[in-house]
């Protein structure tokens, strides 16, 4: 009736022997260094719990994702900041008729999700870049803001 799952990625993605390639800057063709990867997070982690009893579900899953860069060069002002995201989705369902196999069961689910339960303000995606003007460098980061809270209602017939 009750269940937990978890998982959790840790990772070092790097590139060795970066080179800038921001035409007019002053690192323009010079080797960076080991730098990260573009869009990889240190850390990436989920847990969920499922409750379920009499035709009774309730789903609540968390997820976390750790800050990643926008550009290969990690500059500070082209990040994705880290978040975590909590959703619960909950269910009823009834019966229709007996059937003689479980699998041609006909029955009707009512259900209820509730996104961004606690109501997290984030952005899961974004994309940046870097340019010179006049001798002076510029970062561009435009971001894809997550819905507030949210809910849906479902009702799924099976027959």
């Amino acid at each position: 009736w009750l269940s937990a799952q978890g998982d959790v990625t840790f990772s070092r993605n790097k590139i060795r022997n970066y080179v800038d390639l921001l035409a007019d800057s002053p690192t323009y063709g010079k080797n960076l260094g080991t730098m990260t990867i573009a869009y990889s997070p240190d850390c990436i982690a989920s847990f969920g719990l499922d409750f379920h009893i009499a035709g009774f579900e309730a789903l609540l899953r968390t997820r976390y994702v750790s800050k990643q860069y926008l550009t290969n060069n990690e500059v500070a002002a082209l990040t994705l900041d880290r978040y975590c995201v909590t959703n619960l989705d909950l269910g009823y369902t009834l019966p229709l008729s007996k059937s003689h196999t479980e699998n041609n069961s006909r029955s009707m689910r009512f259900g209820l999700c509730i996104y961004n339960l606690f109501n997290t303000l984030y952005c899961s995606n974004a994309y940046g870049y870097s340019y010179m003007w006049n001798g002076v460098r510029y970062d561009e980061a435009y971001y894809f803001p997550q819905a507030p809270l949210h809910v849906l209602a479902n009702v799924t017939i099976k027959f």
